[in-house]
């Protein structure tokens, strides 16, 4: 009582948005301003890599944060080449391709203590 009969979702759902909120902005460290997105990540060390999917204005974002180096940027294929960018550096969101991977290397200093 009083709520007997309604589903634990109904009092999940907003924790779980806010949750999620705390990952994405604190983990992958995503910042959104205006047109611009950036990422400043602090993952666990022990995590080798990590990824996340945006859509936004007809744009979808794939981002993968590793430690190794990412696949398909050594055989020298440009096309199938992802961007790389470094840490907090920032991308035009409206200049992104519809479909478009960033690869984001990681660092040891990128890395959580824990």
């Amino acid at each position: 009582p009083p709520y007997v009969g309604r589903g634990g979702w109904s009092w999940y759902t907003g924790s779980a948005g806010w949750l999620s909120r705390a990952a994405i902005e604190s983990m992958f460290g995503f910042s959104f301003r205006g047109d611009e997105v950036s990422f400043d990540p602090c993952l666990p060390s022990d995590w080798p890599e990590a990824e996340i999917t945006l859509s936004r204005n007809g744009r979808t974002l794939r981002l993968v944060l590793t430690r190794d180096l990412p696949a398909g940027t050594a055989d020298g294929a440009a096309d199938a080449r992802p961007t790389t960018i470094e840490g907090g550096q920032a991308i035009r969101w409206s200049s992104l391709p519809v479909l478009s991977t960033v690869v984001l290397h990681l660092r040891n200093a990128d890395a959580a203590s824990g």
